[in-house]
């Protein structure tokens, strides 16, 4: 079960597909349309879509929450429906502990998480709709979220972590995503240089189960 505890209206500043599925240009503009969604989809079936941040807490984050940014800005500049901004931080929750168990370091982390995503919304002049998530399995919440919310695209941002074998292995988050999403999903690795996870630090994290 989802548990959505926490939601931070924080800092804002006021801003102003093809047939197959994939990006289309813009015939006016001579762009490439960088949220691939078909607007045939959207004709009377809804008045907005979303694009859904999924927070690492890692430097990556502000790749992503940049990428985010530059895809609603685009968008907004070529449609008549709403395109918002969502960005989730997700606590996972050990079994040895109700869902919905007060983790004071773990919201602390969320909430310094989702402060850095706000500021990086506003300095392009845009408002984002930040919350952190309890679950047992974040990947499955985060798709949850992005199904409730008329999710157009989710941006997963992948820190750099590495198996015994020294090679680049998927967050459970990204990999879940990418399976079982109904909708777009783009995924930003990070750079090798900024984290390094040793396999021994990644087995002390709580177990996610799915």
């Amino acid at each position: 079960m989802l548990e959505r505890l926490f939601a931070q209206a924080g800092r804002t500043a006021k801003s102003g597909g093809s047939p197959t599925g994939g990006p289309r240009v813009n015939d006016q503009a001579g762009e490439l349309d960088m949220l691939p969604t078909d607007d045939q989809t959207h004709d009377g079936a809804c008045d907005h879509v979303t694009v859904l941040v999924a927070l690492s807490g890692t430097p990556v984050d502000r790749e992503a929450m940049t990428l985010a940014c530059n895809v609603v800005k685009n968008k907004r500049s070529h449609t008549n429906y709403r395109v918002e901004l969502s960005a989730v931080y997700g606590i996972s929750v050990p079994r040895t502990l109700a869902v919905d168990a007060e983790m004071p370091e773990q919201v602390e982390e969320a909430q310094r998480t989702l402060i850095a995503a706000e500021e990086v919304a506003e300095s392009m002049k845009l408002d984002v709709q930040a919350e952190y998530i309890q679950a047992r399995a974040i990947g499955q919440s985060v798709v949850q979220l992005a199904g409730d919310g008329a999710c157009a695209l989710i941006i997963v941002g992948v820190p750099y972590e590495v198996d015994c074998d020294g090679q680049f292995v998927l967050s459970e988050v990204a990999d879940y995503v990418l399976k079982h999403a109904t909708c777009r999903v783009w995924i930003v690795r990070g750079n090798p240089t900024e984290v390094s996870t040793k396999p021994a630090e990644r087995a002390k994290e709580p177990a996610v189960t799915r």
